[in-house]
């Protein structure tokens, strides 16, 4: 019987090795990446950004909630991913600020392995306050010139003197043949243009910010 385990053991593992090659290669691509950009052209520091919270939304909704499930037995019918990997992560959460007020009560500092500890529970609250930037709050800042009225003005503009003219007026700087009228909307327009410049470094430099910290917590993104 003995002689016979180990052939049967190979077999088994040559079949189990054969099913997750396929399924690598057409179900479970773990090693592709899709985003949620449009088709189109991207350049490569919004392709980065995009990527890389994508493995983040991934990593809640997808591991984070599978844990959750199996700590409070949701049943799958009626599994919501948001809200069971953040549920998951909420636990964590209660346990890093449950652990901080036990060593306040005891009065003393935290040894290597509550160090360790709470290193780890703590890396969840960013993990959180990125999954809900990336999900909830960045998709609302709409377009920088849709926000400062820029777009509307210079629709406005475009429709009332002719998009030649205006975009002469704007990229050329002479307003020399024109009304005053004229030539105060525009300098309004370019006012407006300015203020969309500004809010849009206010966001990038927005993103680069969360890149950073989740960069900072990529160790944490494994189960």
């Amino acid at each position: 019987m003995k002689i016979l385990t180990s052939p049967v053991k190979y077999v088994a593992k040559r079949i189990n090795d054969c099913y997750w090659w396929v399924r690598y290669r057409t179900i479970n691509k773990m090693h592709v990446v899709k985003t949620s950009l449009r088709p189109g052209y991207h350049d490569k520091d919004e392709i980065m950004l995009f990527a890389c919270f994508t493995l983040l939304q991934s990593y809640v909704e997808n591991e984070l909630s599978v844990f959750y499930d199996f700590n409070v037995k949701i049943p799958e019918p009626s599994r919501n991913r948001k809200k069971d990997g953040l549920g998951f992560l909420e636990l964590q959460i209660q346990k890093y600020h449950s652990k901080l007020k036990e060593l306040e009560e005891l009065d003393r500092e935290p040894d290597l392995d509550e160090m360790s500890q709470l290193d780890s529970w703590k890396r969840y609250e960013i993990i959180k306050d990125l999954y809900l930037w990336w999900t909830e709050k960045r998709p609302t800042r709409g377009d920088p010139g849709d926000v400062t009225g820029h777009n509307q003005m210079f629709e406005a503009l475009s429709k009332k003197y002719g998009t030649k003219k205006v975009m002469g007026i704007y990229l050329n700087d002479d307003e020399t043949t024109v009304s005053a009228q004229f030539g105060y909307e525009m300098e309004t327009l370019r006012k407006l243009g300015e203020d969309a410049l500004y809010v849009e470094e206010e966001w990038n430099d927005e993103d680069q910010v969360m890149l950073e910290q989740l960069i900072s917590v990529r160790n944490s993104l494994w189960t």
